[in-house]
């Protein structure tokens, strides 16, 4: 009986636990349901984090009316298609009777965006049959559902919506049923679509792509978190910034997005626009002035401060999207001013050379623009070739893709780009790469992974530019170093000496693009500072359609690199020192340098010059040299490894930039900078005596020679003596011949000019320390 009791007792506690469990449960379930509901109740809904907390509420109440009909609204407005789909049935399922009239509309959409158009119909014609129970202009509308479909703001969270129009719109998407079929079955050769991935796309709008001329970079606009701010805009996303994907080699692939930074983002809206071919120019939008575009320069590696494009181009109705042509001179761009076809229309400006300026804006006409919006340009390097974004022209969806060519004078009639690149969504900002076989662009459709994606379009033939053009593009270097330089470059037509394009390559990577028609014979002229120019020619027959020549140039340079270390004589130990080098023409001092922790030293110099140079460190002898740089130079590298000796007797130095006329004892005027250099020293370490030893080459009889040297080292002697250094300190010997430092002949008994050079000097050497410093 006890035990009875006990197995009672134990089973009740149980039972107590599992009721507490379940309460709990439920609870928390409905916590979830209410904070989903707090986010959806604002007055513009935050679907995505409403979904948060309505998925936590399906995983444990997978039955929940409430759940699967606000889920299948969230997942439709951010573009999770398949499950809208899956929650909005089960919603229909559940409570068919409660469920809103809308769900059909929502559900029909789904389909749509599927391309199912026979079940979309379905769903559309019944929402229209239960509408048609109802006075139209009285039914209201649920205003989660009215947010889904407009993506307009609710004024208040209590606002009732009155949609007399919906039926209206459910028509227009039934007769957008017909037009899919139509343009399908005039597609002969479906585009392949392939959602870039979550190293691009995220849950998050990601629009705008935007592909550089080499096809090596990808920007977009995304509205993702982890942007310049973590505030959120009034419509509860992060605020628009823009982001690069780059291209990677070794895995094919596009590599994790990065935010581009200030100062092209800020802590408001920005959305790219483009990016010309030389990729030197960067067009984005911001909402400032009712929608102005700004450009940003890309300067040694940095994009600088967007700035707002000049009148005419801004003005004061919305300029939204623009795009350069590829030779810079032809600007075309999206607006409402005056003059439009309807909404926002595409005009063209020209620049006006002669008096530097955009000329008035000119609207592109009726084979482009309709009473409807136009917008997401993109003129390919072609040049010719126009895609852009309409909800005219008898779209399938709200914008749809077309393409216009530039024929004759004239832009031809735009033409659809059919299905499947083509939705029942918004289809904008549609890219193509350079050859021409791929596209990009944003898209409102079935496989995104949130609201808007990127996609990879694999192009028809009736869909590709016409792409008759060269995309000459490169990466220029200095022949010696094999860095990358900045340099201009100029494709000129050999024809007419006028040049087509002109460009920088960047200073960081050296990288160049260009883009120029097909047909002509050119020259690639690429010129900078201190390099000898390189020129190249070619031609391209006109039935080429497109073609890359790729440049590896390694510049020249009109320099010479100088590289050494500095020692300590004794010790071998590395000395910070200085390096003095002059014009010993002008006497000029051209540069001072330090040597670094190692002792190191590097410096580059123009050719063409005699230069004199000096090492010198506190406490030691300082050493000479002398370097003639002759214009027609082949070699541009010279080393020096100097070792100074410390101040005691016997250190010597060479003075090589002490000149003399040939067969005199007259010093040269070049030679005054060493000399002051000398007496520099001199009065510096006054307690030094020092021996002026003379020497030549091997030219000429021993007895001239001695005599000679002996002359030369009184002439030295003498300049000292007269800038202040006392006679006493300073012994002049002569040496002629007898102490060569080099061969003055080679082993096969021919003169070596070298040698003789080298043994031609004036040896500066310490013979006494009259006292200790």
């Amino acid at each position: 009986m006890v035990r009875k009791i006990i197995v009672g007792r134990g089973l009740l506690s149980v039972l107590v636990m599992c009721t507490t469990a379940v309460s709990m449960m439920a609870q928390t379930t409905k916590e979830h349901l209410e904070n989903a509901k707090v986010h959806l109740f604002k007055q513009t809904p935050d679907c995505y984090n409403a979904i948060k907390e309505l998925e936590k509420v399906l995983e444990k109440a997978s039955n929940s009316f409430e759940a699967n009909w606000y889920a299948g609204i969230c997942y439709y407005t951010i573009g999770v298609i398949d499950k809208a789909e899956q929650t909005l049935k089960k919603a229909l399922q559940l409570k068919p009777k409660k469920v809103q009239d809308e769900a059909y509309l929502l559900l029909g959409r789904v389909y749509q965006y599927k391309y199912d158009c026979d079940r979309a119909e379905t769903y559309f014609k019944e929402y229209l049959r239960r509408l048609s129970d109802k006075e139209e202009k009285k039914k209201r509308v649920d205003r989660l559902v009215f947010y889904a479909l407009t993506r307009e703001p609710i004024l208040t969270p209590a606002a009732k919506i009155t949609m007399f129009d919906l039926g209206n719109l459910t028509r227009d998407y039934i007769k957008k049923c017909y037009r899919i079929r139509e343009i399908a079955a005039d597609t002969t050769d479906d585009a392949e679509m392939v959602n870039l991935g979550p190293n691009v796309n995220s849950i998050y709008p990601d629009y705008g792509p935007v592909i550089t001329a080499d096809n090596k970079e990808l920007y977009f606009t995304s509205r993702r978190p982890g942007g310049i701010t973590d505030e959120l805009a009034p419509d509860g996303f992060p605020f628009e910034d823009i982001w690069v994907s780059r291209w990677n080699e070794q895995d094919s692939a596009w590599g994790p997005a990065e935010n581009v930074g200030e100062p092209v983002n800020s802590e408001f809206h920005e959305s790219i626009v483009s990016i010309s071919v030389d990729k030197k120019t960067m067009i984005i939008y911001r909402g400032d002035n009712n929608g102005d575009l700004y450009i940003s320069r890309f300067i040694d590696g940095l994009w600088t401060e967007p700035e707002p494009m000049p009148k005419p181009i801004n003005s004061r109705w919305q300029e939204k999207t623009g795009v350069f042509s590829p030779d810079g001179k032809a600007f075309y761009f999206v607006s409402d001013r005056k003059g439009t076809k309807g909404g926002l229309d595409i005009w063209v400006s020209y620049w006006d050379e002669e008096k530097g300026e955009w000329g008035d804006p000119i609207n592109l006409g009726d084979s482009i623009n309709t009473p409807l919006n136009e917008d997401g340009i993109f003129l390919h390097p072609d040049g010719k070739t126009l895609y852009f974004s309409s909800q005219g022209h008898n779209s399938i969806g709200g914008y749809d893709v077309f393409k216009s060519t530039y024929r004759h004078g004239k832009w031809t009639k735009a033409k659809n780009l059919g299905v499947p690149l083509n939705s029942p969504g918004d289809d904008i900002y549609f890219v193509v790469s350079s050859d021409g076989n791929y596209g990009y662009m944003s898209s409102e459709r079935f496989g995104t992974l949130g609201e808007k994606d990127i996609f990879l379009v694999k192009l028809t033939e009736a869909q590709k530019p016409e792409q008759f053009f060269v995309l000459i593009k490169g990466v220029i270097h200095d022949q010696f170093t094999e860095e990358p330089i900045y340099s201009e470059i100029f494709v000129i037509d050999s024809a007419t000496g006028d040049t087509i394009w002109k460009g920088f390559s960047d200073s960081k990577t050296g990288e160049f693009v260009a883009s120029v028609p097909v047909g002509k014979s050119y020259i690639v002229r690429i010129k900078a500072n201190d390099y000898v120019d390189y020129t190249d020619k070619f031609f391209i027959p006109d039935t080429v359609r497109y073609v890359e020549r790729d440049y590896q140039v390694y510049l020249k340079p009109l320099k010479i690199m100088l590289l050494g270390q500095i020692t300590d004589a004794s010790t071998k130990e590395p000395l910070r020192a200085t390096v003095f080098i002059w014009d010993n023409e002008t006497g000029d001092t051209i540069m001072i340098k330090e040597t670094d922790q190692y002792g190191v030293f590097k410096a580059t110099l123009p050719l063409g010059k005699n230069y004199g140079i000096q090492f010198e460190k506190e406490g030691y002898l300082w050493y000479s040299a002398n370097l003639y740089v002759p214009d027609t130079l082949e070699q541009f590298f010279k080393e020096y490894y100097v070792e100074l000796e410390p101040i005691t007797v016997g250190a010597k130095v060479a003075l090589r930039n002490i000149f003399f006329e040939f067969g005199s004892a007259e010093l040269k005027e070049e030679s005054y900078t060493e000399l002051q250099k000398a007496i520099e020293f001199l009065n510096k370490y006054p307690y030094v005596v020092v021996e002026l030893a003379g020497h030549t080459d091997s030219v000429g009889s021993e007895e001239y020679n001695l005599k000679l040297s002996q002359r030369r080292a009184e002439a030295v002697k003498n300049y000292l003596v007269q800038h202040g250094i006392s006679p006493d300190r300073l012994v002049a010997k002569g040496y002629g011949e007898s102490q060569p430092i080099a061969p003055n002949t080679n082993p096969d008994g021919t003169d070596n000019p070298e040698g003789r050079a080298l043994n031609r000097r004036v040896e500066f050497r310490i013979i006494e320390i009259r006292k200790e410093p």
